[in-house]
């Protein structure tokens, strides 16, 4: 697993607003970020309009790295 680091610098490369409607009459907004940390290949997190705050945004961000890191390939025989 990856070392708990104190802080991550990311870049964000992108952040788009989609509104969705799971219950018919009743928008949603969901907040599509798009962001670089490292040399890992660029990744993005959904997060709903009203968690994405700056803390929100830095949460969402540190556990999908997180998640991200602590990943293991398998193999497969074709």
């Amino acid at each position: 697993m990856a070392e708990r680091r104190e802080r991550f610098e990311v870049d964000i490369l992108d952040v788009r607003e989609v509104t969705t409607y799971p219950v018919p009459g009743k928008p949603f907004v969901t907040h599509i970020v798009t962001y670089r940390f490292g040399d890992m290949a660029p990744r993005t997190v959904f997060i709903p309009a009203s968690e994405d705050t700056p803390e929100g945004r830095a949460k969402a961000i540190r556990e999908d790295i997180e998640k991200a890191a602590s990943f293991k390939p398998g193999k497969l025989t074709v």
